[in-house]
């Protein structure tokens, strides 16, 4: 995905400190692919300006959980979460 000028500028200038950082990002939009909701068009811009902060971004759409469809993550199909490792309050 393409940034515009001023999403660029806002990126490469931010003072924040993303510190090996993660974010789970849900599309709680009901429409199905490839129909692209407004939803799934933000995150996509969110997911944009984090990878290029190097940010391990996941992203979930509810209505796959909901209809057992493969789950994307980063745009790339993931396993089902069970499936990934233990759970975050299992780790510790």
């Amino acid at each position: 995905m393409t940034l515009t000028d001023f999403q660029e500028e806002l990126r490469t200038t931010s003072g924040w400190d993303f510190s090996d950082p993660r974010a789970l990002l849900v599309n709680c939009a009901l429409k199905l692919p490839p129909e692209l909701s407004i939803t799934e068009a933000l995150i996509r811009i969110s997911t944009a300006i984090m990878e290029r902060k190097d940010v391990e971004v996941d992203f979930e759409r509810a209505v796959d959980a909901a209809t057992s469809r493969p789950r994307e993550r980063s745009g790339r199909t993931s396993r089902p979460r069970q499936e990934r490792g233990r759970s975050r309050s299992a780790r510790g």
